[in-house]
């Protein structure tokens, strides 16, 4: 495998050639994660030791290791506005530990780091009880203004994160923010306006005053949210999950300014095909999107259990042999 550079996967951000296509995981189960380590593990990447991580992601030639900087707070642990204002965030120093962990175990390579965060709308709807997502659903419409509140209370954390690691020398953030699912979003147009994306833009905002571009994940279908991204000067977007995402159509839209990240179908070829079905579905993607650069290639969420190692490592060894966009 090649050696991993962090130039590489900024480069694909700004749309230009680089030597190979990168290939980027925000998660790797812990079936992938044995085969690439060589010892049994019953943790997925975000469970191991920074130097696990970082052992794993050389073996596959990632270019950044992902440093997740959530809030740790129990789901459907919020049923009122007392508990809404009860809950106790932990101090953003803790974050900036926890990615200063994340940096010493690359120092001295090319691998860099992405500081991953939580978006307001999947921050409120996983806390709020007594059924996470659905409780929610219904408060929109109970209590608006308590869901803008619970919403408002996680961005004003992760901006105070982002604060407390801007001097540290990671290379972008990986936003996470689930607004969508395989009818469309989970919220209305209404909601989404007025609710959602002034919040989220804040986060958006505050990492890119910092300097550093922004790779933003939502799951589901994405035609209503990449319009917003675009607005905001999102540099990527992840994982453009088929079939509710037409990556070729979305590239024919947005490619000039967004680049994609992802799509190598988890629910189909890489779960339940072969390597050599792999290995076509990932040339035609590189083929196709690739061109002088935009597209990173990666799976449509990321490598969980149900993923053969081969079927990875063949979407991973194709990249590297078939994706160079500098010629």
């Amino acid at each position: 495998m090649r050696t991993p550079d962090i130039n590489r996967l900024l480069a694909a951000f700004r749309h230009e050639a680089t030597d190979s296509v990168p290939n980027f995981e925000i998660v790797i189960g812990a079936r992938a994660l044995t085969r690439l380590l060589g010892v049994a593990t019953d943790k997925s990447l975000w469970d191991l030791a920074p130097e696990l991580r970082a052992k794993a992601l050389a073996a596959v030639g990632q270019d950044a290791m992902p440093c997740p900087l959530h809030a740790r707070i129990p789901n459907a642990s919020v049923r009122s506005a007392e508990d809404a204002e009860r809950m106790q965030f932990p101090d953003p120093n803790q974050a900036r530990e926890r990615l200063e962990a994340c940096l010493k175990a690359v120092a001295g390579t090319r691998l860099g780091v992405c500081a991953c965060i939580t978006g307001p709308l999947t921050s409120a709807y996983m806390v709020l009880g007594p059924v996470s997502i659905e409780s929610f659903m219904y408060l929109l419409y109970d209590d608006p203004g308590l869901a803008a509140r619970l919403m408002d209370r996680f961005v004003d954390h992760y901006t105070a994160v982002i604060a407390a690691v801007a001097d540290l020398p990671f290379q972008f953030y990986y936003i996470g923010d689930d607004v969508g699912g395989s009818a469309g979003t989970l919220i209305g147009p209404q909601h989404l306006a007025e609710l959602w994306a002034p919040r989220a833009r804040r986060l958006v905002d505050a990492a890119h005053e910092t300097g550093r571009p922004v790779l933003f994940h939502c799951c589901g279908d994405q035609s209503a949210v990449l319009p917003y991204l675009v607005e905001w000067g999102v540099e990527a977007v992840h994982p453009l999950q088929p079939p509710v995402n037409d990556i070729y159509v979305v590239h024919r839209q947005y490619g000039d300014r967004l680049a994609l990240v992802g799509n190598i179908n988890v629910g189909g070829v890489l779960s339940f095909g072969t390597p050599d079905a792999v290995r076509r579905d990932t040339r035609e993607h590189l083929e196709r999107l690739a061109g002088n650069g935009g597209y990173v290639c990666g799976s449509s969420h990321s490598i969980i259990d149900s993923v053969p190692p081969e079927n990875y490592l063949a979407m991973v060894e194709t990249v590297q042999e078939y994706g160079d966009t500098s010629k």
